[in-house]
């Protein structure tokens, strides 16, 4: 069975709903494609720095263990955590090739925390 040009059965279906939906308003409605999530009401941020004997340590990990939330430090050994709920936590940072540091920090219900921390063998390394 042939058509001809603009009276596909599916184009004419396709432009009915279109109307349809236009006539109702429904048409305009804006549809999200995706949502930005936003922070906990209580909630901080964890900046800092991971140094060691060598200097700034980039790429090294950092996370809060009871919350499973983390950072890495860019190439100058900086890194923040967003949204920390508050409360107490131990913060450990470390790196493939150096010992870890943790530390036990107490979070506030808003603003931010400084943490710093130094990587290395300490003792061990006069040994």
């Amino acid at each position: 069975m042939s058509h001809r040009r603009g009276t596909n059965p599916t184009t004419l279906l396709l432009l009915w709903i279109t109307l349809a939906l236009a006539a109702h308003g429904c048409a305009h409605d804006p549809v999200p494609v995706f949502t930005i999530p936003t922070p906990p009401p209580d909630a901080a941020t964890l900046t800092g720095i991971v140094v060691s004997d060598d200097g700034p340590v980039p790429f090294a990990n950092v996370i809060v263990r009871e919350t499973r939330r983390g950072a890495q430090t860019d190439e100058k050994g900086r890194f923040a955590i967003r949204n920390v709920p508050p409360g107490n936590y131990k913060v450990r940072a470390w790196h493939e090739r150096i010992p870890s540091q943790t530390k036990n920090i107490v979070v506030p219900a808003s603003g931010e925390v400084a943490i710093a921390f130094t990587l290395g063998f300490g003792e061990l390394a006069k040994y």
